[in-house]
């Protein structure tokens, strides 16, 4: 079977009228370029097709805990402070470094630190992962059936 006609060079070749250097219904025009075009609108599509892993999931799960935890215990100060009778200024200055402490600022390097080790336990045990997403979708499985 000759595959010449599915390659570029086949297709030339194929085509008496590429060769002459003309076009045989006229000019040549097109009718979209770049996002107008089919292989334009299926890159927008993937482009907006933000999937997220289970791993970064449940990251992003802790991150919005960890913050209204924060919000709720700097209303909380505020409130006592209030009865108490303490120096607003003071108070507002220990809810900002409240706020700002409980943002985890080491949390993707104790993560990536987490991920590599699990990457080397399964390496010792003779399992090849190539790309380290796949072990964190792996991670969100209940139930893995294999024959």
């Amino acid at each position: 079977m000759d595959h010449a006609p599915s390659t570029r060079a086949g297709s030339r070749r194929s085509d008496p009228s590429t060769r002459r250097g003309y076009y045989p219904g006229g000019c040549p025009s097109s009718v979209g370029t770049g996002n107008n075009t089919y292989f334009g609108r299926t890159a927008q599509l993937v482009e907006k097709a933000h999937t997220r892993s289970h791993f970064q999931k449940a990251i992003l799960h802790i991150g919005n805990y960890l913050i209204v935890l924060a919000l709720v215990l700097v209303i909380l100060i505020i409130t006592v402070a209030l009865f108490r009778g303490d120096p607003m200024l003071t108070t507002i200055l220990f809810a900002l470094v409240l706020t700002v402490a409980a943002v985890p600022v080491a949390m993707p390097t104790v993560l990536s630190i987490t991920m590599a080790v699990g990457a080397r336990i399964l390496a010792a045990k003779q399992a090849i992962v190539s790309r380290l997403a796949s072990i964190e979708e792996l991670a969100g499985i209940d139930v893995l059936c294999s024959d």
